[in-house]
Parts: C-alpha cells; sequence; structure tokens
C-alpha cells in the first residue's frame, strides 16, 4: 500500500498544509518499516503529530469562526 500526498489535497494554509504533507510522510513510513520497533516509533510520532495538527487546526477554525468549530 502506497499513500501520497496530491497538491489536490491543499487547503490554501501554509502551516496546515505543511503539517498534512508531514502526516502523509510519516504514514508511508509506518508501512514500509521492517521491524516492530521502528513501526511502534514511528506510531508515537505520529500519535504526537496529529495531537499538535489537530491543536493548531482547530484554533484555525474557531479564529476564522467555522461553522460547527
Amino acid at each position: 500500500m502506497h499513500i501520497e500526498w496530491k497538491d489536490s489535497y491543499q487547503l490554501g494554509d501554509h502551516n496546515l498544509d505543511a503539517q498534512h504533507r508531514q502526516l502523509f510522510e510519516l504514514a508511508q513510513k509506518i508501512l514500509a518499516a521492517d521491524d516492530a520497533t521502528t513501526t511502534r516509533s514511528l506510531a508515537v510520532e505520529l500519535y504526537r503529530h496529529t495531537r499538535i495538527h489537530f491543536e493548531d487546526e482547530e484554533a484555525l477554525m474557531r479564529q476564522r469562526q467555522y461553522p460547527g468549530a
């Protein structure tokens, strides 16, 4: 399986788009990992990055008064 970022996924916010790309890269690294230790380490990194990303994304949604935020 291959996970690939596409420019059509861009939102137009530099910070969020960069974070989204990083999420894709981490997911791809997990899929390519060849041992449990590497997989676990990358999964922890993905979890941490995801938490930060969603905090940033939710803050931006509140700032822009996004419906339902």
